[in-house]
């Protein structure tokens, strides 16, 4: 344990691993807590206690690992009525290994990538201002099964989700409550299966990289909620090594799971490929890449 309190400035001259980290309340600036400079060195925090701790302010580049069971908070403590909040200084990566990371009132955009891998849980705290790293790794089911990125409480988040969102090879799950929304106002990509639960909306208003890998492909599955595509691009890659007549792009469970809107813009949509937004006679309940070429029949192109 670090100490119940950071009253000064830390920087680390080797990797340190602690049980807990516990510092003070920061105002917008990131000022009158205890600040801890990576300084290119690893920082391992267990936290594993359920202890609501306020965060340190970390600066420097670096890397942190979370790896207990309990909550690590990062955020200021807001100005009433106040919406506005400065980045957190910290520019290193980040590798959520169990547990859950919260954050509230809380930009992360100096940062470079965070790695949330199954078993952890990257909390956003709604009605607050939130962002996340340049790029955001999600695997798995989440921390007692909340998501791999989980939006709590009823109201929803102030602004878009600026960076890039990747869906590993194993899939994650996305949670959203109810009254709840997230913008991805990123691209969204990888190979794996996006699932979203909870009742809350997921919004898409970037690019989503659909990546097809022979006879499967990245797709979002909705078991509750809905996620609006009116805003996204969806760009296909990889058709030329298709092997399948159909891919499922969205899939929901009706009701309560859905889909709002049509894509604003395709690329990569081959000449004999369509979009069903209405489904198919196989995929009835889905969003379907599906090939309109007749099976065995020749396709000039000129």
């Amino acid at each position: 344990n670090v100490g119940s309190s950071l009253s000064n400035r830390l920087s680390l001259a080797a990797d340190l691993a602690v049980a807990d980290l516990r510092g003070g309340s920061s105002d917008v600036n990131w000022n009158g807590a205890g600040r801890i400079n990576v300084n290119g060195r690893t920082l391992t925090v267990a936290q594993t206690g359920g202890g609501n701790y306020p965060g340190v302010v970390l600066d420097g580049g670096g890397l942190v690992v979370k790896t207990g069971p309990g909550v690590f908070r990062s955020g200021v403590t807001p100005t009433p009525g106040g919406g506005w909040v400065a980045p957190l200084p910290y520019s290193g990566s980040w590798t959520l290994s169990n547990g859950t990371f919260s954050l509230n009132y809380c930009f992360l955009t100096n940062s470079s990538i965070m790695n949330v891998c199954s078993g952890a849980t990257l909390q956003v705290i709604s009605g607050s201002p939130v962002d996340i790293p340049r790029e955001l790794i999600l695997s798995g089911p989440g921390y007692g099964f909340n998501g791999a990125l989980y939006a709590l409480n009823g109201t929803p988040i102030q602004n878009p989700l600026s960076g890039k969102v990747t869906i590993a090879d194993g899939g994650a799950a996305v949670k959203i409550v109810a009254g709840n929304k997230i913008v991805l106002g990123g691209a969204l990509g990888g190979y794996g299966l996006l699932t979203l639960i909870g009742a809350g909306n997921l919004t898409l208003s970037n690019t989503w990289n659909f990546a097809v890998s022979g006879g499967v492909a990245s797709r979002i599955n909705v078991t509750d909620g809905r996620v609006d595509i009116s805003g996204c691009t969806l760009d296909i890659s990889n058709l030329v090594v298709a092997t399948s007549r159909e891919y499922v792009i969205i899939g929901y469970t009706p009701p309560p799971g859905g889909f709002i809107g049509e894509f604003a813009a395709t690329n990569g949509l081959g000449v004999t490929w369509a979009i069903r937004y209405a489904g198919t006679a196989k995929h009835a309940n889905a969003v379907v890449l599906e090939n309109l070429q007749p099976p065995g029949s020749l396709f000039l192109v000129h």
